[in-house]
This record gives structure tokens, C-alpha cells and sequence, in this order.
């Protein structure tokens, strides 16, 4: 089975608005010096701009007043606009076409008469592609833009054409879901099934929560869980057949580690959670599972590589991954990201060599229920995620995780894909690329990384409960 999972990703959001002059005016002075003659009156204005002469001539016109008062162009006009003569500056006409505005911003413009309008029809337009204008008070908020972000996706996930592009490709679709999403929540579930579209929920708090499910945020967060399945389970054709429980350490954990990579701070940042005491969360997570079971709702663990190691990992990272009766584990081995955030010390063929090692791992501890996520295709929470530079880097990982004896694959993300067009090239290479003939050689430096991973899952505490 495949899935795309679809949660902020790649928008194209635009700040700044485009405003281009198509059009203006120009006044035909010959038909203007024999105006003048006509009427035995001569004027000079020191405007060369069309519109504004012309708004000068309809006023002198209302009085004759040609060669007479005010002398200049800019004094002219500022009269009219002073004593309320505003019907002759409608002689000046200019064109504009702008672009980089919201619907919100042109329905406050076309409710008033002083301008005539064309705008791009939503009806004939299809816009599941389309840019995002975001507000400046979200834009200046972190929490508020992320929020905001992630929100969006769903309008285009909805869309026509991508529900259509996952039908045609026998895609199931993972579904990040917040607090707060769970009134639009319906909406999309019921656009997904009408359309033959599989859909699993991802859960996840906000940042300040931890994001992802982790030891220190259990109760919040399988109190979330439960409201959404109690929510949805009142309208049992809307209940979603699978629930994936994001299982990381914090994201606030994750990005001292970034920020201070290669220093103790970095470390000790890591290590914080192993002052978390594992088995003091572990049965909530494994009375979740039984409660979706009894629902008839597959409970899936997503784990980051170092569960592979066993041992003290689960302590680690402070994720509880021991002792739930999950029924799919899929480990998430970003090839893209194993090299980028490796700063130069990984390779390609490094991370190749991981990803199979990983994969071959993944597919001897858990069996029939082990699956792979691969990516990135678009950049995810940290917003600066290393993605894969081609199509053919996904292929190539598809082909290895197959090889190495796993079938069931998450895609990351459906954001990304439909970010980089043609989504049809990056869909087809996920489906439809075989196992690899030959196996992926180890190299040195992927040996050391995978050293460093089982060193990692050895230390405190060994022998902790495997993912069972």
C-alpha cells in the first residue's frame, strides 16, 4: 500500500501585491488646436499626462475659462478636487492589471463605483494550484503563520484535481489534524470517500505541546485522539479506518539539537527526555490502541530511525514506542534529510546505503506490518527540510526500500508533490518503480552513522519492551 501524507507544505504565498499599467491616455492636440481656433480662445498647460489635460479642458470647458485663472495643471485640478467638481476628472482613464491580492481585498474594492472592473471567474479558473495571500498580522507571528500554513491545504486537497490524481494512482492519504481542525474535519473526510480517496488521520498538538506524541505530552495528546474519534465516531462513514501516531521527541528538543549541532548543549538537549520515566506513560498508549481496535480503527506508529536500535531508545528520544499493540510501524528513513542535515559528512550513496540497511531492519523486527516513509519531497515543521533535487532520487528510494523487503510506503508530502510539477512524474515514480536488482553496497561512512544509531539505542536502560 501507498500513502501521501498532506499536511503544511511548500505554499506559494505571496507578500507583496503586482500592479502593471496596460493603458493611459493621450490627447489628439490637433484636434484640440482647432477646438481653441474654433472657439477664439488660446491655452497652455505645462501637464504632458493625458488624463490629467483632459480633466483640465472639461473644467475650463464648464466655464470658458481658457487662458484665464489658475496657470497651472496641478493648481487646476486641486480646485476641482477642493469645491467637489469630481465628474471631470472622470475624462482620465487609466488600465491597470494587478495581481497578488486577495478575494477579500478586491470584494472591499468592486463594492464602489470609481473604477470599472474584469476579475479572474473562480468558476472558469481552476485554482487547486493556486498562491495564498497571507495576512500581515499572521505573517508576523510564528505561531499564528504555522497555524495558518498548515490550515490551507486542506481547500486543495479537496480540489477536484487532486483528489483525481489520487484515485488515479491508488494513493491513500495521511491527514495532518490540530486542535481546532475538527469542525472542517467532516468536510473532507466525506470529500475524500465520495471520491474513492483512503484516508488515515495524523494527530498532532501545538508546538508548544510538543507537536508530536512523545513521553511528556501523553495526556494531552491521547485526549486529543479521543476527541477526535468520539467526535467522528457519531457518523460511523466518516470515521477514519486508521489513526498514525507521530511518535518523536518534542519538537522544541529537536530544534536545540539543530541549532546547537555538534556541541554539548546540542547533546544535552537530546538527552533531556531520558530523565522521562517510560514505563509511566506506556499503558496509556497501549489502552489507545485497544480502544481504536475496538472501534475498528488501525492504530500506526511513525518512529524516527533510531527505534531500530531497540535497547534505551524508546528513553532516548522520549518516545513511547514499547508495549502498544500498534499494528503498522513504518520508520521514517528521509533519505534527503539523513544527507542535507549531515552538513556534508553524508553523501548520496551514504544515505542510500541507510535507507536499505534501515529498511531491511524495519522488515525483519516488525514483519508483514513494517513500512518506510521516504521524502522529503517539500520541507516540513522546520520549514527548511533538504528535498530530494529530482524525481529520479524518489525512484531510486522506492526501489531500495522494495529490495530490501518493504512494500508498504508513506510518501513525504503531498504538499511538495503538487509544489513541484508535474505531480503526475513524482506520483508515478512512487507507485510504480520496481525493487532494485542489485543490493545497495555499504560504505564507510554509512557503517559509522548506523554504529553511532546502535550505540545510541544501548545506552541507560537496555532491555527496554520492543515495538510490539
Amino acid at each position: 500500500m501507498e500513502t501521501a501524507t498532506a499536511e503544511q507544505k511548500a505554499l506559494k504565498i505571496v507578500r507583496e501585491p503586482k500592479v502593471y499599467l496596460v493603458g493611459r491616455q493621450v490627447t489628439d492636440e490637433a484636434t484640440l488646436a482647432r477646438f481653441l481656433a474654433d472657439e477664439q480662445v488660446t491655452w497652455q498647460t505645462d501637464s504632458e499626462v493625458g488624463a490629467e489635460k483632459l480633466a483640465e479642458i472639461a473644467g475650463r470647458v464648464c466655464y470658458m475659462s481658457y487662458g484665464k485663472g489658475r496657470k497651472t495643471n496641478k493648481e487646476f485640478i486641486g480646485h476641482i478636487i477642493e469645491v467637489g467638481h469630481g465628474s471631470v476628472l472622470e475624462h482620465g482613464v487609466w488600465s491597470f492589471l494587478v495581481t497578488g491580492v486577495s478575494r477579500s481585498f478586491t470584494h472591499e474594492l468592486i463594492r464602489h463605483r470609481h473604477f470599472s472592473y474584469s476579475q479572474l471567474s473562480q468558476r472558469y479558473v481552476d485554482e487547486s494550484d493556486s498562491d495564498y495571500i497571507e495576512p500581515d498580522v499572521i505573517a508576523g507571528d510564528p505561531e499564528l503563520h504555522r497555524v495558518w500554513s498548515e490550515a490551507v491545504p486542506w481547500d486543495t486537497l479537496r480540489s477536484p484535481r487532486v483528489l483525481g490524481l489520487l484515485r488515479r494512482y491508488g494513493l491513500d492519504v495521511l491527514v495532518a489534524v490540530r486542535p481546532g481542525d475538527e469542525g472542517d474535519l467532516p468536510e473532507l473526510l466525506g470529500a475524500c470517500r465520495d471520491a474513492g480517496v483512503g484516508v488515515a488521520l495524523w494527530p498532532m498538538l501545538s508546538d508548544a505541546e510538543g507537536r508530536w506524541a512523545s513521553a511528556r505530552n501523553t495526556p494531552a495528546f491521547v485526549s486529543f485522539v479521543r476527541r477526535l474519534r468520539d467526535g467522528l465516531g457519531r457518523d460511523r462513514a466518516l470515521l477514519a479506518p486508521e489513526i498514525a501516531v507521530d511518535l518523536e521527541p518534542p519538537i522544541t528538543d529537536v530544534r536545540a539539537l539543530l541549532g546547537e549541532r555538534g556541541t554539548a548543549r546540542g547533546l544535552l538537549a537530546a538527552l533531556r527526555t531520558l530523565r522521562t520515566g517510560m514505563d509511566d506513560v506506556t499503558p496509556a498508549y497501549v489502552e489507545l490502541c485497544r480502544e481504536l481496535h475496538a472501534d475498528g480503527v488501525r492504530a500506526t506508529a511513525a518512529v524516527v530511525p533510531l527505534a531500530l536500535a531497540g535497547g534505551a531508545s524508546p528513553r532516548l528520544t522520549g518516545t513511547p514506542t514499547h508495549g502498544s499493540t500498534w499494528d503498522h510501524v513504518t520508520v521514517m528513513l528521509y533519505s534527503s534529510i539523513l544527507e542535507g542535515w549531515s552538513h556534508g559528512w553524508l553523501g548520496r550513496e551514504d544515505a542510500r546505503a541507510i535507507l536499505a540497511r534501515g529498511a531491511r531492519q524495519a522488515a525483519r523486527r516488525f514483519g508483514e506490518r513494517a513500512g518506510v516513509s521516504l521524502g522529503a519531497v517539500g520541507v516540513g515543521a522546520f520549514g527548511n527540510e533538504p528535498v530530494y533535487r529530482a524525481v529520479s532520487e524518489l525512484a531510486d528510494d522506492v526501489a531500495i526500500a522494495r529490495a530490501s523487503g518493504v512494500d508498504d510506503l508513506t510518501l513525504f508530502d503531498l504538499g511538495g508533490v503538487l509544489a513541484r510539477e508535474p505531480a503526475e512524474a513524482w506520483l508515478e515514480a512512487f507507485v510504480a518503480t520496481p525493487a532494485a536488482p542489485d543490493p545497495v553496497p555499504a560504505t564507510p561512512r554509512a557503517r559509522v552513522a548506523l554504529f553511532l544509531v546502535a550505540l545510541g539505542g544501548g545506552l541507560g536502560l537496555a532491555g527496554a519492551a520492543p515495538l510490539d
